[in-house]
């Protein structure tokens, strides 16, 4: 019989092995993929949403290798993670780099500028992956179980 090591976390599930039966692989490989999409679609419905970009950068993948199938889901946005756990931005300034100024508007102003003076920006955590994962955790944890007990029947 084969010795099996699973890892669960908020975004990532991996099952490794020595030598994975085939049964086994195919089964466990089937539910991490079900997983991922499941989770990836519970991840962006609990994403906050002002403009759409996180929920759209939400992304899973189930990856495979000899002794491995990992699956992820990832937030692949510059601020993903400070919604996620909450933190502080500095104050800094912002200079125009690709143009002469910076233009923005100011109620219905329009307005130019070299450097803006950006303050101190302070979020609290909205933890949309830790939330989706601790919906869904029971239900992979024994899916994934379940598909690792047919491929053994099945071998």
């Amino acid at each position: 019989m084969a010795a099996f090591e699973a890892k669960i976390q908020y975004n990532r599930l991996f099952v490794r092995t020595e030598k994975m039966p085939q049964a086994v692989r195919a089964e466990v490989l089937d539910a991490a993929t079900v997983y991922e999409e499941a989770l990836t679609n519970l991840a962006q419905s609990e994403a906050p949403e002002k403009t759409g970009y996180l929920r759209a950068h939400i992304k899973g993948r189930v990856s495979q290798s000899a002794r491995r199938i990992t699956g992820r889901v990832t937030a692949r946005t510059k601020y993903a993670a400070i919604l996620e756990w909450g933190g502080t931005i500095k104050a800094h300034d912002i200079a125009a780099k690709n143009a002469g100024a910076l233009a923005f508007l100011r109620g219905a102003e329009e307005l130019y500028r070299l450097i803006v003076h950006h303050p101190v920006s302070i979020f609290e955590d909205h933890p949309y992956m830790h939330k989706a994962f601790e919906q869904m955790e029971g239900e992979i944890v024994a899916g994934l179980e379940g598909a690792v007990n047919r491929g053994l029947a099945a071998s």
